[in-house]
């Protein structure tokens, strides 16, 4: 086999551009990687759609309990919402917001949280999944990862801080939402 499983798929891509389809065994293995990145695609679009409806949801449960919500929730929903803002500024090259904790009014945060699926929708159409990303963090220091590992990274740190959300809802009382992603796609 031309790529070795235990090499990344971004290796086997960069060999396969340096090889010209010649042979039905090239182009078995050109179909089956165009194949993977596609369903890599796809995937990445659902997680990003559970994340955002649940986003949806929690905002909606904070704005009911208005100030009654804990301050701890309303933070981490801010802070969820304005890192994936960060993370898609660094993927689009652009300006990177100073913050990550600032307090947002609730209409305004799901419509953020709206447009960053928006944008984050259009980094996976067109952006190649193993580039790497050059940024600079909110330290200022030199970062650099693929755009397959920010991906999940924003997805993962969703969820991370929205368990953190549904315990502190559990200790005041408040129904917590079923959130897994099992459940989201059932």
């Amino acid at each position: 086999m031309l790529c070795n499983i235990k090499k990344s798929l971004a290796d086997c891509k960069a060999f396969l551009f340096l090889i010209k389809p010649i042979d039905v065994k090239e182009k078995l293995i050109f179909f089956i990687f165009t194949k993977t990145t596609q369903k890599m695609k796809t995937f990445f679009k659902e997680l990003f759609e559970y994340s955002t409806h649940f986003n949806q949801k929690l905002i909606s449960v904070l704005d009911e309990h208005g100030v009654k919500a804990p301050e701890k929730c309303v933070k981490l929903q801010n802070h969820i919402i304005q890192a994936h803002e960060v993370w898609n500024s660094r993927l689009a090259d652009k300006k990177t917001p100073a913050s990550v904790w600032e307090i947002m009014p609730m209409a305004e945060l799901k419509k953020l949280d709206v447009e960053n699926f928006a944008t984050t929708l259009d980094v996976i159409d067109a952006r190649d999944f193993a580039e790497m990303i050059n940024y600079r963090n909110l330290k200022g220091e030199a970062r650099s990862n693929s755009v397959r590992d920010i991906l999940f990274h924003v997805v993962n740190h969703s969820t991370y801080h929205r368990g953190q959300i549904n315990g502190e809802l559990k200790q005041h009382g408040i129904e917590p939402l079923i959130t897994d992603y099992i459940f989201h796609k059932r």
